[in-house]
């Protein structure tokens, strides 16, 4: 699965319900895709939600299809656009392309086996573009713009015109499979659309490694974060939450001891706040309850637990409540796939604990190391 399959989904737009259900009933467990009913609706997802690509059908009432790709041309130019039409003129085809820039037309009936290799080509292009861009950003923050701009062009060159190449190849077999109806040639057309994703994948791969050699070359190590006192910062939290809850939802805190951890305070408030959000969702939908904020630590890491009394988590949704596009409660904040994803990129980790009568969410961060100043708010390491 690619970078773009695994962090952003699909956003497949139809007015049909039953081509919405079929779509994302034939890519469940295989592809992250999100349905909307309109332009108008597609656009407030975008809004609320980052994609990575937009599906949509060209003759919807009120905006159509190459109508929305224009906006979202406009407003995300970094979502790939894709038009799905029983309605294949070229006049259509044409207008698409010139108003929404749109990376494919592809033409009613589709098999599933031939949107499933568009869409993993859009993602394979979504994350060409997002690592180009990273690489000209990291490094024109890093060093003078005409040196970057004459070095990202030399090593970007080949790269990206083999992956120009396999993306183009693979659209010219995506419609010479709409327009062939026999069956071994469109098997060997399959294994030959195959073949382009595989090829653009490791040109993307290849990106992301430049990515990285450029990261760690021109961009300074960062200073590492202070101590932040785990304890502290919850009780803010749940000082900030409680002053806007509802009369029915209570909130407590338990400090059980007064970790530290390395970590932006920042970045641990996000995480604290996702998971009272959530918590906060599950009572009001079920009229009223309580939540626990603990605080404690064992032996080397410190942890924070927000647990709610209210209706539990099915054991299907257990299941994929930290996956990317997964909402428990319809909401499209921080979300639990992003928390769990911060948590760990600072060596921590983000659990759901097994329990029968409750849901509880618990945070674990290793415990900054002893101090040897202790005269500040956050003091310094102690240095060998």
């Amino acid at each position: 699965m690619t970078v773009a399959a695994r962090t952003h989904p699909i956003l497949y737009v139809d007015d049909e319900p039953a081509n919405l259900l079929a779509v994302q009933y034939a890519f469940e467990g295989i592809l992250p895709v999100e349905i909307a009913s309109s332009g108008e609706e597609a656009l407030k997802r975008l809004g609320e939600q980052r994609f990575a690509v937009l599906l949509t059908d060209q003759r919807m009432p009120g905006m159509s299809g190459v109508e929305l790709c224009a906006h979202v041309r406009e407003r995300y130019p970094d979502v790939v656009r894709i038009i799905l039409t029983a309605y294949a003129d070229l006049h259509s085809a044409v207008d698409a392309v010139n108003r929404g820039q749109v990376l494919r037309y592809v033409a009613k009936p589709v098999s599933n086996e031939e949107l499933e290799e568009v869409l993993r080509t859009a993602l394979d292009a979504y994350d060409a573009t997002r690592a180009m861009r990273e690489l000209q950003e990291r490094a024109l923050r890093a060093t003078p713009a005409r040196a970057v701009s004459r070095r990202l062009a030399v090593q970007l060159a080949e790269p990206l015109r083999r992956l120009r190449s396999s993306l183009a190849h693979g659209g010219d077999l995506v419609v010479a499979l709409q327009r062939t109806e026999d069956a071994s040639r469109r098997e060997a057309l399959l294994g030959e659309l195959r073949h382009a994703r595989e090829d653009a994948e490791r040109e993307v791969m290849q990106l992301e490694e430049m990515r990285l050699r450029l990261d760690a070359e021109l961009v300074p190590e960062a200073a590492p974060a202070p101590a932040v006192d785990l304890a502290r910062l919850a009780e803010g939290a749940v000082r900030l939450r409680r002053a806007k809850l509802d009369p029915a939802i209570r909130i407590a805190l338990s400090v059980e001891g007064t970790p530290r951890a390395f970590v932006e305070a920042s970045l641990l408030g996000q995480v604290v706040d996702a998971l009272l959000d959530n918590a906060v969702a599950a009572l009001a939908r079920a009229g009223g309850g309580r939540i626990d904020v603990v605080v404690g630590e064992s032996e080397d890491t410190g942890w924070v637990a927000v647990r709610d009394d209210g209706p539990g988590i099915p054991e299907p949704a257990r299941l994929r409540v930290f996956d990317p596009g997964f909402s428990l409660h319809g909401g499209a904040g921080f979300g639990l796939a992003r928390a769990r994803e911060r948590v760990e990129s600072v060596g921590g980790a983000l659990d759901l604990e097994r329990s029968t009568d409750r849901t509880g969410f618990v945070l674990h961060l290793p415990l900054a190391e002893r101090m040897e100043d202790r005269s500040g708010e956050y003091p310094k390491r102690r240095t060998a």
